[in-house]
């Protein structure tokens, strides 16, 4: 298996992560994918309604747990987002979009990699 860049996949943190959660590891990463993915369909609609402060609050829980599992790419990103719709009254969209379509991108491959196996 190819290793990842550390600046996109912390495998330190994910092994630390898998060893401390044992046999809950899987269905937490279960559970995480699936809530960040209903978070990113919560932001796609925050984006439509200029919602800022629900980017922010929903970027912030992506980044945080994104961290937590190594994925450290993902978390970047969100932190990028979260900051950009926290330190303004109006978020730059074209900028909070932008860095959204890399958050999907980065969130898809991710979990690619972990169904295939590649993670461990």
């Amino acid at each position: 298996m190819p290793q990842a860049n550390t600046e996109e996949f912390d495998s330190q943190m994910y092994a630390e992560t898998r060893d401390l959660l044992g046999d809950g590891f899987s269905a937490l990463l279960d559970k995480y994918f699936s809530s960040a993915q209903r978070h990113i369909a919560t932001i796609d609609q925050a984006l439509k309604d200029n919602d800022a402060k629900i980017i922010a609050d929903l970027t912030h829980n992506i980044k945080s747990t994104s961290a937590g599992f190594g994925f450290m790419e993902v978390s970047t990103i969100a932190k990028s987002m979260e900051h950009l719709c926290r330190d303004t009254n109006t978020a730059p969209i074209a900028k909070v979009n932008a860095l959204h379509e890399q958050l999907k991108a980065a969130l898809a491959a991710i979990e690619n990699r972990y169904r295939s196996g590649a993670l461990d």
